[in-house]
């Protein structure tokens, strides 16, 4: 497999996993637009195209998810100092509007 297919793939999976847990299995439109992006760009990202750096790094800015972990998939899956702000209990999506 060609190395950078499988690093998209997997950096697509752990995005997804971060969206789900904090958006829930339907939350591709809300987390797309607390991005501000279209729900269809959001889609491709987790199917394996390549996120732009600005759309990553907006990503993480909302969703708290650690950069070594969307990297690696090691260490923690959301930043320590923050992630108390971004998760939510199992089952609450987010709600538009912020957390």
């Amino acid at each position: 497999m060609d190395f950078h297919y499988e690093f998209h793939s997997r950096l697509a999976g752990r995005i997804r996993d971060v969206r789900c847990e904090l958006y829930g299995d339907a939350g591709v439109s809300t987390l797309a637009d607390d991005l501000g992006l279209p729900s269809r760009t959001w889609r491709n990202y987790e199917s394996g195209v390549i996120l732009p750096a600005t759309v990553l790094l907006r990503f993480i800015a909302t969703t708290g998810a650690d950069p070594r972990w969307l990297l690696t998939g090691q260490g923690a899956r959301y930043m320590r100092r923050t992630s108390a702000r971004f998760r939510r209990p199992e089952g609450t999506p987010h709600r538009a509007g912020g957390p």
